[in-house]
């Protein structure tokens, strides 16, 4: 008895969950292959030239179901094949870049390869939605498809590149935090008031009663806005060292890159921890208990840096050690700062 055809709908939706396979086995982050006889500057040719063939596929599944007629089902399998094979193709490559290569590098490029694959698949679930038949939605699809294609020409060539890419986004983060304490100052501590900030709705009149801080919350905001500041200056100084100095071709300067920014990667998360919670009431145990978190990073930070080749010690205007040292005080004199005026807690 023959098989039952398939039908439009199902073509497409086997297509869409091969595709999100493709995506869950990329975040699995398969081991990469034998690093022998790889070339970083031909990677990258081969790389652009799938992302570009990419691009066309996606093009040319979008225009098929632009106007009528729709394609037969015959043509809907030939059409998501093809888009399948090069899928492969682009995979296949991203396996190829070796970890000796720089675990920041493999990571942003898995990140740029799994972006692809998503919008291929967000394209077809629209194609799909719209009933096979032109649509804004589909539009939009298409050229967010282009987009993700694109981002090649501006990716981490290397593994300097990376990390620098890491750090920028990390320093983001850092000055959102930063900031988030300073607008904290104009409510005075109330969580509400900065919902009201967040989102630009009136408090209800639930929360009129909200906290606000004490004369001795308002000591500890001092010295936990020099920490965070300290923060700040640590991403902006080790980054701008890294941009100056670093080497990415040798594995033990590769291998410090990425131990210098999975450090980093720790600063944002145990910053929000310490903002959100210095708002009122504040629990001096848990402020106390972040503060030491944080320092504790910044440290790590500067003290791996500090053996790294990325310090330059042999010019006297730029010495390394003189931030890295002016940096440990700082971050070590609010540490202290908060630890004093928490010890003892005063009657609200």
């Amino acid at each position: 008895m023959a098989a039952h055809p398939r039908t439009r709908d199902e073509i497409f939706k086997s297509f869409v969950e091969n595709l999100q396979l493709v995506v869950d086995k990329l975040t699995e982050d398969v081991p990469s292959r034998d690093a022998a006889e790889f070339n970083l500057s031909e990677y990258w040719i081969k790389m652009e030239t799938v992302f570009k063939a990419m691009s066309f596929e996606a093009t040319k599944l979008a225009m098929c179901f632009s106007k009528p007629p729709v394609p037969s089902l015959d043509e809907c399998q030939s059409l998501l094949s093809s888009v399948e094979m090069k899928t492969i193709a682009l995979v296949s490559l991203y396996y190829g870049l070796p970890k000796e290569q720089g675990v920041a590098l493999r990571k942003c490029t898995r990140n740029m390869v799994a972006g692809v694959v998503e919008s291929i698949k967000e394209l077809a679930e629209s194609i799909k939605r719209s009933g096979y038949k032109s649509s804004d939605e589909q539009l939009q699809s298409t050229g967010a498809v282009w987009e993700s294609c694109d981002i090649i020409h501006s990716s981490a060539k290397n593994n300097k590149e990376a990390v620098l890419k890491e750090l920028k986004a990390t320093s983001g983060l850092v000055k959102d935090a930063v900031e988030e304490l300073n607008e904290a100052k104009d409510t005075n501590g109330s969580s509400g008031g900065f919902e009201f900030l967040l989102t630009g709705e009136e408090p209800g009149m639930d929360e009129e009663d909200e906290a606000v801080w004490s004369d001795q919350d308002k000591a500890v905001i001092h010295p936990a806005l020099g920490l965070a500041s300290a923060c700040k200056a640590c991403v902006k100084k080790v980054t701008d060292a890294i941009s100056r100095n670093a080497k990415y071709v040798e594995m033990v300067h590769i291998n410090e890159l990425d131990e210098v920014v999975e450090i980093a990667d720790e600063i944002s998360p145990n910053l929000d921890e310490l903002v959100s919670c210095l708002y009122a009431p504040m629990n001096y145990t848990v402020v106390r208990a972040n503060a030491t978190l944080m320092a504790e990073v910044l440290h790590k930070l500067l003290n791996t840096f500090r053996t790294s080749h990325m310090v330059t010690t042999d010019d006297p205007k730029i010495d390394d050690r003189k931030w890295m040292d002016f940096l440990i005080k700082a971050i070590d004199h609010n540490v202290d700062q908060i630890k004093n005026i928490t010890k003892e807690e005063i009657p609200r």
